[in-house]
């Protein structure tokens, strides 16, 4: 029975993956002073990071319990101020569409646990408070990755002509400003994997029914998909 449960799940758990890599948008600080003799021309300093949408093709992704998906985020990089470069405590966010969607997960999870109906109401492994990001969870290319991406950055700067350079010192990464003159915008791009976690096949396989149901009830329907927050953040750095 494990096994049929298994394969109904892996069958009908078609997930349409979209990873959506977002940056937190620092704000940029800049000192000027007017006891300056003589004639002087200052430039302000542009700083511009953002999160782009990473690419699926004309193919969707395919999650199952115990299947990882990798994607590819792609991420606008533009400073011309010392930038630091951290990945927020909180982890990424995961958010989705469908069955995913806040309400109809709070609404699955219900039904799921409900004391008189619910055939999972004796299952320690899920609660009414169980998140997506419990079920799906993201792991970023490395456990550096605020130090990788800032070495990409320097990699994606080289080609460019520019020579930007990244240190790491006392907890903080940073990445040197881009020249006075750069105009050109680096794409930057940060490995994301999504793994289903499986909770067990009675969990799994109610989930992938839910799945399905939506998708054959109603052609129109919203696709069960996710989307991960990708949780890097730049800002500029002023040494104390």
């Amino acid at each position: 029975m494990k096994k049929k449960n298994w394969l109904l799940t892996i069958a009908f758990a078609v997930l349409s993956l979209t990873i959506i890599s977002t940056c937190v948008i620092g704000s940029t600080y800049a000192k000027f002073t007017s006891n300056v003799e003589g004639g002087a021309k200052v430039q302000a300093a542009g700083f511009l990071v953002t999160g782009g949408t990473a690419s699926v093709g004309a193919s969707v992704g395919l999650v199952a319990p115990g299947v990882s998906q990798h994607k590819d985020a792609t991420i606008e990089y533009f400073s011309q101020v010392v930038t630091e470069i951290s990945v927020a405590q909180a982890g990424a966010t995961v958010t989705g569409t469908g069955v995913f969607a806040s309400a109809a997960w709070t609404a699955l999870l219900a039904e799921y646990k409900d004391s008189t109906n619910g055939i999972g109401k004796d299952d320690t492994n899920i609660t009414t408070s169980t998140t997506l990001a419990d079920i799906f969870t993201v792991t970023l290319g490395s456990n550096t990755v605020a130090e990788d991406f800032a070495a990409a950055v320097v990699t994606a700067a080289s080609t460019e002509g520019m020579t930007l350079t990244t240190s790491t010192s006392g907890g903080h990464t940073t990445i040197s400003a881009m020249p006075a003159d750069a105009e050109t915008t680096l794409e930057v791009t940060v490995p994301v994997t999504v793994t289903w976690t499986s909770k067990g096949n009675l969990f799994d396989t109610f989930l992938g029914n839910k799945i399905a149901e939506l998708a054959t009830a109603d052609q129109n329907a919203a696709v069960s998909e996710i989307t991960v927050s990708i949780p890097l953040v730049a800002e500029q750095y002023i040494a104390s």
